[in-house]
């Protein structure tokens, strides 16, 4: 006959002395040798063993480690009480129709729904925790015994959060005996966490669902329930979910919540293959680095974009413009020297949209580059960012150039700069600059 998981606690606490109590909540035992208990034998096969508070032709209400339940008595097949024990109706008198009714908890449960959920899967076979899962947690308590270093509460932080949402009730019972107040703290979050995503799994069936469409509007409509335990449901959805569309919307949802537990997974996603998470990632950054109070975010993100290939640097680019930071524009200086042509012109791009007067004199040294890609771009900031009586000299005689795009852009950073309106011709803008009003 199979036993009831509340009995495996016994071998396993006996083999871990030093933390026998952290090991006797997750597996069932209290102490390494329990007293002999009350036993209420189902029909499913498995095995509850506690103290018998009420035993009647409706049902059986037993007093166990997970609180008190009352179990239907067409799921009993059998109650054993305890020789050393006495029965309830030997001891006192019988109960009452109100005794009969199962009582609240003796414990003070960290949640609720995370006791609830613990008892009924002891008494619901096809909700019952499996063994596997109780070893894992038995594993992770062990290393509760003694004080815990900053690297360990990191490492046990992330083997927590690995588990499956059922092991919240596990989990909170380990906050309850764990006493280091750092390692609580982390123990408690991870039980808080399990939980949110156990219930928004049953409050919202599409989040396992197929559809990758189907899973982001759940995740849209619970990022907008402003839960905090929402930031690290997203981040590990972001982590595990393989569907783009789920993967972009824990991204917005990121940022329009602004939590900074999230600043290192937008960091990442910088770094995707997928353009689109790029986007998404950087405008979340961007909206955060606007503050200075994290720069660290527009430094990643800068260091993103200078070392981005095409089509991802691009996109990095469109978000750095928007940050109207002087140190943006000393990174796109730092940049047209670099040793890729890409990069160069992607800086003196970068230059046209925040450059100031003081990066003319790099963008007139870049109509000198060898790449046209690169002349190109720096005709373009020079046309914006230099004064017309300094740039237009230079421009005009980019319009010399043997690359037709360098010559077309030139031609219009002139026609922006100066407001005339001559061909792309070198000679007919050169007598018109000499010859010019007001020189």
């Amino acid at each position: 006959m199979r036993r009831t998981r509340l009995r495996f606690a016994t071998r396993f606490a006996a083999a871990r002395a030093p933390a026998t109590a952290l090991l006797g909540l997750v597996l069932g035992a209290g102490v390494p040798s329990p007293a002999p208990a009350d036993q209420v034998r189902l029909t499913s096969g498995d095995v509850l063993e506690g103290e018998i508070a009420a035993d009647d032709p409706e049902a059986v209400v037993v007093r166990t480690t997970y609180g008190t339940m009352r179990i239907e008595r067409n799921r009993v097949a059998a109650v054993l009480r305890s020789p050393r024990r006495p029965s309830p109706s030997s001891s006192r008198p019988a109960p009452t129709q109100h005794e009969t009714q199962p009582r609240p908890t003796e414990t003070k449960p960290l949640d609720d729904r995370a006791s609830t959920l613990a008892a009924r899967a002891v008494a619901e076979e096809d909700e019952g925790l499996p063994q596997e899962l109780r070893e894992r947690v038995a594993k992770l308590a062990a290393r509760l015994a003694g004080p815990l270093t900053a690297g360990a509460r990191a490492q046990l932080r992330d083997d927590l959060e690995s588990l499956p949402a059922v092991a919240c009730s596990l989990v909170a019972r380990l906050s309850r005996e764990a006493r280091e107040p750092a390692t609580v703290a982390v123990l408690r979050e991870a039980a808080d966490t399990l939980r949110f995503r156990l219930d928004a799994a049953r409050a919202r069936p599409e989040l396992g669902g197929d559809d990758p469409r189907a899973r982001a509007n759940g995740l849209r409509a619970l990022a907008a329930e402003a839960d905090p335990h929402v930031v690290p449901y997203l981040l590990r959805t972001l982590a595990v979910d393989p569907a783009r569309e789920a993967k972009q919307e824990c991204l917005r949802s990121l940022a329009r919540i602004g939590d900074v537990r999230a600043a290192p997974a937008l960091v990442r996603a910088l770094r995707a293959d997928e353009v689109r998470l790029v986007g998404e990632a950087s405008a979340a950054i961007t909206s955060w680095a606007s503050n200075a109070a994290r720069p660290e975010l527009l430094e990643a993100l800068l260091r993103a974009w200078e070392g981005a290939p095409s089509p991802r640097s691009a996109v990095l680019l469109e978000a750095l413009v928007t940050i109207e930071r002087p140190v943006v524009a000393e990174a796109f200086l730092r940049c047209v020297s670099a040793p890729e042509a890409e990069v160069r012109a992607a800086a003196f791009g970068g230059l046209a949209r925040v450059g100031t007067a003081s990066a003319a004199d790099a963008c007139a040294r870049g109509l000198g580059d060898p790449a046209p890609s690169v002349r190109a771009a720096a005709a373009t900031a020079l046309g914006r960012a230099g004064r017309p009586e300094e740039a237009a000299p230079r421009l005009i005689e980019a319009l010399r150039d043997p690359d037709p795009a360098v010559i077309r852009a030139a031609h219009m950073a002139l026609q922006a700069s100066t407001g005339e309106r001559f061909a792309p011709e070198a000679d007919v803008w050169t007598r018109w600059w000499r010859t010019r009003p007001g020189k």
